[in-house]
């Protein structure tokens, strides 16, 4: 048995990250992996490795007495009861990547733990207010996953006692799991399954009948043979997929069968309040902090959920959102992980009254400004239907059941459930999502952004992908994004179907000063089959609305650049070392300001050394906090080669900005070496971890370690410049442009992923007589590029005059056409 409670949020989410392979290793050898989803928030937020759908990942549902007990999160505005059991305002939650959704939830917010007043032994035991304590309140995630992983146990062994002392799969304690687990009521991108239910897990592992045993059924457990199910058409398609459910119990059972979403709107009611947190009243919370609020009532029919959400500029202070019912119930708080400018809760079957919401805001951050709200409640409605509906098992008895849906008639998400209700009051929910992929052709659709919790500045508030079908023979691939509010950094990037990224964006402006509304994304002769495009909104969003729609335009065939007099023939002659001038005309036809470079290649293939960046070297060992070396890969490299050398063993693991692609060696001596082979390896910042080889008896050994790295593709043809300079030569030669340099180098923004703050800033101005093209939407202009012909008289020269654009945000590049040349040298 092995519990986690840690991950990242890659993207693209591949799952090729080390603790996701590890993962995957321990399952094959028989060991069932718990892990987190996250405390990020439910809008698509599920981090990795719990975005694997061979562990069991694990969401968060209130519990709510320490609040009260604490007087914390408002509580005491309440009558002092409350409820329990909804889905936690930390919990992550979402569609990930591969199409899943948490497995199933377990109380997070928030318990106690035994501790200990000896606080030199250990560290973590103080009260709310500094003092020793034995014991101590904690909770998110990192309390679900455990609470899951002590079931799990219990799972395995009571199925050792019943089945000869064999082991069960850790497919099937995760089977057992989440076909036991209490339906909420929940979406299944919040709850997945539903709620752990111990004891219903650990009489179904007793009464399981396989090749290890036949023991005597207790219970009434449904067990279904999928965990979730994921649908993949074109929009507006009828899809079907199959369950089968087996009678796990004692006694025959009656089971119902049908399909469930939580999207049947019944009452929708928003305002704006005005909070000054100097005049406001305000209550104190369990760390004694002031805390000023506004109350806002309002009035609903009972409903199957109820939404609330708030919405302020009000980073960087948190946002809190309390809810109670008509009865004075302590029934929601959104716990906030950090500054959001927006918090959200929701609440399974509200009843009908008048519930009131309190905004809150710490009394010292001064703030005085309005709050956007809204209230809305929805009721369950099918989507789709499940054949038969109805049917009886007797003990040990299975049905195969036929689910027929259909996927969203735009691009995106649908989150679904199935639904087997038994004669004896037994619920097995299945995680039903329906992606509706990006058919062929070109195709505008729209999304929309809500937020999230604040965890870590620049960290996700809300994650959405899609995936494209890209056909045959297209010259270009173009998706324009257009926001309707700017005021937040968002990323984008496009991936092939080699898990590769060849496109890394963001709406932050050229010259790094401001926030667009736009972003564009190209790649050039794009492979066919399936691409995957990642959006992510980073913390805080803007805080001016609930919600904003973006638009997402997808086309094929649109990039506009033109060089007639390029030589494109050995006829061509060129006498040696005479410059000849090619203009080259470019127009932007994207959505979104580009920064166009001309990046001339020869078609010969070599090794093309990379300089370090971000340290200086040796690195001293252990590895300071913020030390991480990094590349900058150009495009057109099948294969990029990462080497540590150190005076004590250490591993690697070589990651892409964004977080994928991602690749690890253990080490090998005193050192480790990872190469990524692709048919083009990810343009851009590369980074590595290097980690010393454990255990030790005390504080890892101090040493020290020198990096190196070196790339195998089509080489620079330094015979060609061009007035906007080569942004990939930075990464060899950092000396080839000081500005762009100084730019990459000195920036934190290659570290977003562990926690920096993507606030858009003023960067260093290029000051060297060439530089990149910039050009607004719709705009023309011109590369001069200059041959100066320096091979022997009488060779042919090949080359490819790639013409690129690079997000100086991100430092990703892009390729947009391939302008091939050859002359003669005379």
């Amino acid at each position: 048995m092995l519990n986690e409670s840690f991950g990242g949020n890659p993207f693209p989410d591949t799952g090729d990250d080390p603790i996701s392979l590890a993962d995957n290793a321990a399952i094959a050898a028989g060991v069932t992996v718990v892990t987190s989803t996250g405390d990020a928030g439910t809008a698509g937020t599920v981090g990795s490795p719990a975005s694997s759908g061979q562990v069991i990942g694990v969401g968060a549902t209130t519990t709510f007495r320490a609040y009260v007990q604490l007087t914390d999160g408002g509580a005491q505005l309440s009558n002092g009861t409350w409820t329990n059991n909804n889905i936690s305002g930390l919990s992550s939650g979402g569609i990930t990547q591969a199409g899943r959704t948490p497995d199933l939830v377990a109380p997070g917010d928030l318990g106690w733990a035994l501790c200990s007043t000896d606080t030199a032994l250990y560290e973590g035991c103080f009260d709310a207010l500094g003092e020793p304590s034995p014991i101590q309140e904690f909770g998110g995630t990192s309390q679900s996953s455990p609470l899951t992983a002590g079931a799990a146990a219990l799972v395995i062994e009571a199925y050792e006692n019943t089945h000869g002392g064999a082991k069960p799969t850790p497919g099937l304690v995760k089977q057992l799991l989440t076909s036991t687990a209490t339906d909420l009521g929940h979406p299944a991108y919040e709850q997945g399954s539903g709620l752990l239910d111990s004891l219903a897990a650990v009489q179904a592992a007793e009464s399981w009948h396989d090749a290890n045993g036949s023991p005597t059924r207790i219970g009434n457990a449904l067990i279904v043979n999928k965990n979730q199910l994921t649908e993949l058409a074109d929009p507006g398609t009828s899809v079907s997929d199959k369950l089968t459910v087996t009678n796990d119990g004692a006694t025959s059972q009656t089971v119902s069968a049908t399909t469930r979403t939580v999207s049947k709107v019944m009452q929708t009611i928003s305002g704006t309040d005005t909070l000054n947190t100097v005049t406001a009243p305000a209550y104190l919370d369990g760390f004694g902090f002031a805390r000023s609020f506004v109350a806002q009532p309002f009035t609903i029919n009972a409903a199957d959920r109820l939404d609330v959400s708030m919405a302020a500029a009000s980073a960087p202070f948190l946002d809190r959102l309390t809810l109670v019912d008509p009865n004075g119930v302590f029934t929601a708080f959104s716990i906030p992980q950090g500054a959001a400018n927006f918090a959200h809760v929701d609440v399974r079957f509200p009843i009908a009254g008048t519930w009131t919401a309190f905004f809150a805001m710490s009394q010292s951050s001064g703030f005085n400004g309005p709050i956007a709200w809204q209230a809305q409640t929805s009721d369950f409605k099918t989507d789709g239907t499940v054949s038969p509906s109805s049917f009886t098992l007797a003990p040990g008895a299975s049905r195969t059941v036929t689910v027929n849906s259909q996927t969203s008639s735009k691009p995106g998400d649908v989150s679904a459930s199935v639904q087997f209700v038994s004669s004896a009051n037994t619920t097995a929910s299945v995680p039903l999502t329906l992606r509706a992929q990006v058919p062929d052709g070109n195709t505008t659709f729209t999304g929309t952004i809500t937020g999230g919790n604040g965890r870590s500045a620049g960290g996700v508030a809300q994650s959405n992908f899609y995936f494209l079908n890209v056909p045959k023979h297209q010259d270009d691939l173009g998706i324009g994004i257009t926001l309707s509010d700017p005021n937040e950094v968002v990323f984008a990037n496009l991936s092939g179907p080699d898990g590769q990224v060849y496109s890394f964006a963001s709406n932050v402006s050229p010259d790094e000063t401001e926030l667009l509304n736009s972003i564009q994304l190209y790649r050039r002769d794009p492979t066919p089959g399936r691409w995957v495009l990642s959006i992510e909104v980073t913390n805080p969003v803007s805080g001016l609305e609930l919600t904003q729609n973006f638009k997402v335009r997808v086309r094929y065939d649109t990039v506009k650049i033109s060089a007639p007099s390029l030589p494109d023939s050995a006829g061509t002659k060129l006498a040696a070392g005479v410059p000849v001038t090619v203009p080259v005309k470019v127009r932007n036809n994207g959505v979104a300001p580009l920064t166009f470079f001309a990046d001339p290649r020869l078609t010969t293939a070599g090794t093309i050394p990379l300089a370090t960046l971000g340290v200086s070297q040796p690195i001293p060992l252990p590895t300071p906090d913020g030390v991480i070396p990094f590349w900058l890969v150009p495009s057109e490299i099948t294969a990029f080669t990462a080497v540590a050398t150190a005076d004590q063993p250490v591993n690697m693991d070589l990651f892409y900005q964004s977080g994928d692609p991602d690749q690890y060696s253990a080490a090998v001596g005193n050192g480790a070496s990872v190469t990524v082979n692709a048919p083009q390896v990810s343009p851009g910042i590369w980074e590595t971890d290097i980690g010393q080889n454990g255990p030790f008896n005390g504080p890892a050994p101090a040493g020290s370690l020198s990096v190196s790295a070196s790339a195998f593709g089509q080489l620079f043809d330094n015979a060609v410049t061009s007035s906007t300079g080569d942004f990939f030569t930075v990464g060899v030669d950092p000396a080839s442009s000081p500005a762009l340099a100084e730019i990459v180098a000195n920036s934190a923004k290659h570290h977003l992923l562990n926690g920096a703050s993507a606030t858009a800033g003023p960067s260093a101005t290029p000051a060297d007589t060439t530089g990149p093209l910039v050009l607004n939407p719709g705009q023309t202009g011109t590369i001069m590029v200059t041959i100066t012909p320096s091979a022997a008289r009488g060779t042919v020269v090949k080359g490819h005059l790639y013409i690129d654009t690079v997000d100086l945000f991100t430092d990703g590049g892009q390729e947009l056409i391939d302008l091939p040349y050859t002359y003669k040298v005379n």
